[in-house]
């Protein structure tokens, strides 16, 4: 491996906010496997409780909560997922202009890296 100082001059627009959504998208997937499963969690404690508390009275009370308390974790899981992902694109955009702006400003940013020829 050759190593060189390589110099970057400029971030593409485009690709960097592909980049920053797809990153945002997989983050928060990955998010929504943690929350889903404390939200499961709860809700069989919940569900638990409820029974517990209410008897056979309680059983349509409890299985109803818990419905809805599954259709807004639905709804707000997919809302989730495509505002951060929008967001990502969005901010990912914003933040190669910028990067963009200060590079055009400062002449480059440099780094050492590690390069392999085939």
């Amino acid at each position: 491996m050759a190593r060189s100082t390589v110099k970057v001059k400029h971030l593409g627009i485009w690709s960097t906010a592909k980049f920053t959504s797809v990153f945002c998208f997989v983050f928060s997937i990955l998010f929504l496997l943690v929350w889903g499963t404390m939200f499961a969690v709860m809700m069989l404690f919940s569900m638990i409780l409820g029974l517990g508390l209410g008897g056979s009275k309680g059983l349509l009370g409890t299985l109803l909560g818990a419905g809805m308390g599954f259709a807004t974790f639905a709804v707000g899981a997919v809302v989730f997922v495509v505002i951060y992902t929008v967001m990502g694109f969005v901010m990912g955009a914003i933040a190669s202009i910028a990067f963009n702006m200060v590079v055009k400003l400062s002449g480059g940013l440099s780094f050492d890296a590690d390069l392999e020829t085939k």
